[in-house]
């Protein structure tokens, strides 16, 4: 026999009607009546109050009925790997979080080198030239792009404000800046609308031989730091709310 029909005989002799099962198993009557006709099964913890409730063992409902037993056996496993998946997922995540956080720091420091390393030739180009006079320093600006250690830098922008000369105070209306100066390493694949958005390096302004304040932009590639950033944040924050569900599933089970 069924476990629909040993369900229906069970409730029937109980003397309970479907409506009356279903407020007890917080489930609709509807439910109750798909299992005692065999449309669908109930989960072990169904199963479970309902040999309770209708006094009657596991192993009565569950003999004679291969396809309930294959699906308990089938849900179990499942159960098992989605426990075995949140039990993991806190040291997986963990793991994450170390490898990005060791990832920003190294590109944090590659960074600040770089940074420093700008702001020292940009200085020495700027002490040299009028920077409001492109043409006197494009070659040697470009020159300085070339060596190795900027390779990453894939665009620039230089602002200038034109002040008197003399001027020794790196403050000034910042709509008296004038973009003077535009370049794109031509292999890069973005154009430098792309490049502005996402990319970029701190800079620190100077001042040029006659006063002007200078201000370069330069764009690097390495603002995969940044999604890493937001990779560590995710893991960090995905980590700690499956440690808490399967604190939460421990807690349950301990209870049972």
């Amino acid at each position: 026999m069924k476990i629909g029909s040993k369900l229906k005989q069970a409730r029937l002799k109980s003397e309970l009607t479907q409506e009356k099962v279903s407020n007890i198993l917080n489930v609709s009557r509807s439910t109750i009546s798909s299992w005692e006709v065999g449309r669908s099964y109930p989960d072990l913890e169904s199963l479970v109050l309902l040999s309770d409730l209708y006094n009657i063992s596991l192993d009565s409902l569950l003999r004679e009925d291969s396809d309930m037993i294959k699906k308990l056996s089938l849900d179990s496993r499942i159960i098992n790997k989605i426990n075995k998946f949140i039990y993991y997922l806190p040291i997986i995540s963990f793991i994450v979080l170390l490898s990005s956080i060791f990832y920003i720091n190294i590109g944090n420091s590659t960074y600040n080198k770089l940074c420093e390393q700008m702001y020292e030739e940009m200085k020495v180009l700027s002490l040299k030239y009028d920077m409001t006079k492109v043409s006197n320093y494009k070659n040697e600006l470009e020159n300085i792009l070339n060596k190795n250690e900027f390779k990453s830098i894939k665009a620039i922008e230089i602002y200038v404000a034109d002040m008197k000369t003399g001027n020794k105070n790196l403050e000034t209306d910042k709509n008296k800046f004038k973009l003077l100066y535009e370049t794109v390493d031509p292999k890069s694949k973005e154009g430098i609308a792309l490049l502005k958005n996402s990319l970029g390096i701190l800079s620190t302004d100077t001042l040029d031989k006659d006063g002007n304040i200078v201000h370069y932009q330069p764009y690097s590639k390495n603002y995969n730091i940044y999604r890493v950033e937001g990779l560590a944040l995710i893991s960090g924050t995905l980590g700690f709310i499956s440690l808490l569900i399967s604190i939460i599933i421990k807690f349950k089970n301990s209870k049972k």
